[in-house]
């Protein structure tokens, strides 16, 4: 599960704050079955911010 939101502080400036992968899960390739997985991931959870800024 993923959430970004952003703020508008005036026209030219709008502030996003973005998190990827809320819950904690972690990701299973498979190639042709499911009993046996080629690719394991375990990111962790992601956060971001950003400010853009129009001229």
């Amino acid at each position: 599960m993923d959430a970004q939101i952003s703020y508008a502080i005036s026209d030219a400036i709008q502030l996003t704050a973005t998190a990827s992968n809320l819950l904690d899960e972690t990701y299973y390739q498979y190639s042709s079955t499911p009993s046996a997985p080629t690719s394991i991931y375990k990111n962790g959870r992601v956060f971001s911010t950003s400010v853009s800024v129009r001229f």
